[in-house]
């Protein structure tokens, strides 16, 4: 995943104890998880964090104008704009090979829109 907030150890391990979590509640009769759940296989990316949360970045400011003049896909500053920066960055930087699959999920984040009208101009150059 690409962490927006916090560092990859602190973000990890709340996203392992949320998956293990949601394995015992929904999946714990499912074969796929009868050797149970691999801490390694949450990986998790930090260099998109920048300054701080909610903090804007060249990177998070180039992937929402990307995102929007080349698949009409609105991103905001805060989540979703830094976790595409994020997909960009791993998707071209050889994390992944080309026999595997990323998936990017957008979860919103269009109330915030209006909060972050205007970034300062020199971010998107």
């Amino acid at each position: 995943g690409i962490s927006v907030r916090f560092d990859a150890d602190t973000q990890g391990n709340r996203i392992r104890g949320q998956v293990k979590a949601c394995i015992d509640k929904y999946f714990a009769d499912c074969d796929a998880f009868t050797g149970g759940f691999d801490d390694n296989e949450v990986v998790i990316h930090d260099g998109h964090v920048g300054e701080g949360y909610s903090l804007p970045t060249k990177d998070m400011a180039n992937a929402i104008q990307n995102f929007a003049r080349l698949e009409s896909i609105i991103l905001d500053p805060v989540y979703t704009g830094k976790g595409a920066a994020g997909l960009l960055a791993v998707t071209s930087d050889g994390s992944y090979g080309p026999d595997q699959r990323v998936l990017f999920i957008h979860t919103g984040g269009a109330p915030s829109l209006y909060h972050y009208q205007t970034l300062p101009s020199d971010l998107g150059e």
